[in-house]
């Protein structure tokens, strides 16, 4: 009897319990267009009850009877609080509607793999909003990039706070996404930059130092990420035509009046809901171009293929997504891209007399025919609780028939399975495991490697286009908790196995009278346990509020970068310069400490911002530069003279940065959007005597005796650096009227290969030409008229001054550019 009355007693008690708790739920709303806000945070304050909204906006959370403070925040939109009550067994529906535009609105994902504030993060980060995009006809995703504090592209190649130099093309130290997903080629880790679709981006989001932990090899010194934008309610359909001139100075023209170099094209997007619960998101867009290049064919050169350079090309892209009805959080989708182009680039001038600045060397330009595509189908789930699971796939592929029988092309299979797990009665605490592979395939010509060694009377041939491989297995997790509502900690991990040159094909011939046939052999490089490793990094960060829209951050972060298959196995001729493999490359690894100061402010009722002010320290071990040596013997091209991928050593890396970030209205009709950051670097090799390597005739090789020690007289700079970096672009909107002006500055790049000057024996001039003493300042401008509503007339000048100026030595950047652009949205 006493067993039945407890267990009745306890029933009872939860019976009451049940009937005095409610039910809350309805939906978070964007104000404007009333199109669901997903993945935004409802939280009930002074309490650890919460809920995330799933992928249609929705959300439901269970409370005791009582009156509540529920408050909403969501990215790019203004917090919200309400006041609710609710009563014993009540079902009550309240949503929320939330105003666009009035705050600064900047929010992030690629810092934690989740949205949150950017004055939350633990690193420096900046974003770059579609407005420098759009309005200086960047048709490329670099060109909307130059604007980028501390950031500087080369010859397609990413540098960031001088964590790296010029590489020739092959293995970027800083990892370039789309939508989180990697875009750096499998064969080379080179990004495409004309293969992103500007035409759809939200934002890009740059974060400076080491992201190894949740990116894994390539994030050596960073991580750019170009996020695509998804429909709202309204449909949008958009197309911009444009079509520009070169004004090539009347003392370095090589051309005639009527032989102006141009460019010309349309880019379009339409984007849209569908369904009766427009559950399906669509996105469809693409761009045309047409390019005759400043570059001008080379002298004295009369082969068909002297073109000059130039670039034509188009592209495709779409975004497809389902928001399931029947179960709700969880959508699937696919997003694609394709394009094929044909181009001609030049690596070096023909020099710098007044004829021959904006030509090609002789037999420095190739042609290329370009074909790349990428497919991408996820699936993606968010419970009620505000746990989410992603799972993605990519499918790279990069195709490229160069003309001088040098061509390669490379698969990327990439997957990736993420989840963030949250504790609904933990407050602010999330843990972020994943787990990532790769896999890619490597053919080219250019591969060469490192031949067997047969026994006669065999002797070994190179097949015509080679195989190789890498594999790359990863397992992440990264940890954050809020305490106090002001301090933030996050911690991560990650461990990678790296597998690369499983294959190196090589075909053996007997030379004896009546010998065997010829027989094929694959070569597994393993010299020093090089090929496979597995490298752990760690990555701690922390955001203190320290007052009202004051933050302090600190963080360590370690990375690190496999080499790619071209630094290992490419062979290659480019007129008189040559490239030569290095099988036995090791990783480098790096470190990187950072100390940030963050502080909002506000002009008027609306005009927001940031100053940000940091300090920075990487160290790196076994640092990768491309060097100059006599690598090869004196019956190759140029005597063995070229250029190969060797560690170097250690290294190091400090600086400081200032950057100011702003957007708002001063008064109804005037509104302003600000960049403007200053970057000093100072990078240096830690012992410049150190012999790191050993060319083809014995010779010992060190950072001083390989350096250019007129500028550089102890030796000790690393090359292919920027100390001094000045970013700034201000933009002002009144009424239909538009005024923008951009400005860069780059200090002398002052340390380079010394073989430069050696190259004035071949007839090979100006690398002191290319290098201004006092750096090379490069202004910009902008005006744009609205003059029907959803027409805007754009007029862009690049390069107002007319300068001449080199980012590396012998090959000069765009002389002045006029560009008219007219845009319809509708």
């Amino acid at each position: 009897m006493k067993k039945l009355f407890t267990l009745l007693t306890f029933s009872a008690l939860c019976m009451v319990s049940w009937a005095q708790q409610a039910t809350l739920k309805g939906k978070v709303l964007d104000a404007g267009d009333k199109s669901p806000v997903p993945f935004s945070n409802v939280a009930v304050t002074g309490t650890s009850t919460g809920a995330t909204t799933d992928i249609n906006g929705k959300y439901e959370i269970k409370l005791n009877a009582g009156t509540y403070k529920v408050k909403v925040s969501s990215v790019g939109f203004t917090a919200k609080e309400e006041t609710v009550t609710l009563t014993a067994g009540e079902v009550k529906n309240f949503d929320f509607e939330l105003l666009k535009g009035v705050e600064l609105g900047l929010f992030t994902k690629t810092e934690g793999k989740y949205e949150k504030r950017i004055e939350e993060v633990t690193v420096t980060l900046d974003v770059i909003k579609p407005n420098i995009i759009e309005n200086k006809n960047a048709t490329s995703a670099d060109q909307a990039l130059q604007q980028t504090p501390g950031l500087i592209i080369v010859d397609s190649e990413p540098q960031m706070r001088g964590g790296s130099g010029y590489s020739f093309g092959a293995g970027s130290r800083v990892m370039v996404l789309v939508d989180d997903l990697p875009l750096l080629s499998g064969d080379a880790g080179r990004p495409s930059w004309g293969f992103i679709p500007v035409e759809n981006i939200e934002q890009i989001e740059v974060v400076k130092g080491a992201s190894s932990v949740l990116y894994g090899s390539g994030a050596l010194a960073g991580v750019i990420n170009i996020r695509s934008a998804f429909p709202t309610n309204t449909p949008k359909t958009k197309v911009t035509f444009f079509g520009g001139v070169f004004n090539v100075r009347k003392q370095n023209r090589w051309n005639g009046p009527s032989d102006l170099p141009f460019n010309t094209g349309l880019s379009f997007l339409h984007s849209r809901k569908l369904g009766k619960f427009k559950e399906f998101d669509l996105v469809v867009g693409g761009n045309i171009m047409k390019e005759k290049g400043y570059f001008g064919p080379a002298l004295n050169d009369t082969s068909a293929g002297n073109t000059g350079e130039f670039e034509n090309r188009a592209r495709m892209n779409f975004n497809f997504r389902h928001r399931v009805q029947k179960v709700k959080g969880l959508a699937w989708g696919l997003n694609g891209n394709f394009m094929y182009s044909q181009s001609a680039n030049t690596f070096i001038w023909a020099g710098p007399n007044s004829d021959s600045t904006y030509r090609a060397l002789k037999g420095t330009t190739t042609q290329t025919l370009q074909t790349v595509f990428h497919l991408d189908p996820y699936i993606m789930y968010q419970q009620k609780s505000g746990t989410t699971h992603n799972l993605r796939f990519r499918y790279f592929y990069l195709d490229n028939q160069n003309s001088n029988n040098q061509g390669n092309s490379s698969q990327l299979f990439f997957g990736e399975y993420q989840t963030r797990i949250v504790f609904p009665k933990i407050q602010d605490f999330s843990i972020t495991p994943g787990v990532m592979a790769t896999y890619t395939i490597g053919k080219a010509q250019l591969f060469a490697g490192q031949p067997p060694v047969p026994v006669a009377p065999y002797d070994s041939v190179r097949t015509n286009r080679i195989s190789t491989d890498n594999t790359n297995l990863a397992f992440y997790t990264q940890i954050e908790k809020k305490f106090f509502k002001r301090l933030t900690i996050s911690g991560g991990f990650r461990l990678e196995m790296f597998n690369i040159g499983k294959y190196d094909h090589y075909t053996l011939l007997d030379t004896s009278p009546g010998g065997a046939p010829p027989r094929d052999t694959n070569i597994v490089f393993t010299e020093n346990n090089l090929n496979k490793k597995f490298l752990p990094v760690f990555r701690l960060g922390l955001n203190y509020k320290a007052a009202e829209e004051t933050y302090i951050r600190a963080s360590f972060g370690q990375g690190y970068r496999f080499p790619t298959i071209a630094e290992r196995f490419v062979k290659t001729t480019v007129g008189p310069a040559q490239v030569y493999p290095n099988p036995v490359l090791a990783p480098e690894r790096s470190m990187n400490f950072e100390l940030g100061f963050k502080q909002g402010f506000k002009i008027g009722k609306s005009f927001m911002g940031y100053l940000d002010v940091a300090g920075f320290y990487q160290r790196f071990n076994n640092t990768i530069e491309f060097t100059f040596a006599q690598w090869g013997t004196f019956t190759d091209p140029l005597f063995g003279l070229g250029s190969r991928s060797v560690n170097i050593g250690k290294s190091r890396v400090w600086g400081g940065e200032i950057s100011v970030m702003g957007q708002g209205k001063f008064t109804k009709d005037l509104t302003m959007n600000v960049l403007i950051g200053y970057t000093y670097t100072d990078p240096k090799v830690n012992d410049p005597n150190r012999v790191y390597a050993t060319d083809s005739q014995g010779k010992e090789l060190t950072n001083r005796n390989t350096s250019d020690t007129i500028n550089n007289p102890k030796g000790n700079l690393l090359k292919y650096r920027f100390q001094h970096l000045v970013r700034a672009d201000v933009e002002i909107v009144y009424k239909k009227l538009m005024v923008g002006v951009s400005c860069r500055y780059n200090s002398m790049m002052k340390n380079v290969d010394n073989a430069f000057y050696l190259f004035k024996a071949f007839g090979i001039n100006g690398i002191d030409e290319s290098r201004h003493k006092n750096g090379d300042y490069v202004l910009d401008a902008r005006i744009g008229y609205e003059v029907h509503k959803g027409h805007r007339v754009n007029f862009i000048v690049n390069n107002v001054l007319n300068r001449v100026y080199a980012l590396r030595p012998l090959a000069p950047e765009a002389p002045r550019y006029f560009c008219l652009q007219y845009a319809v949205q509708f």
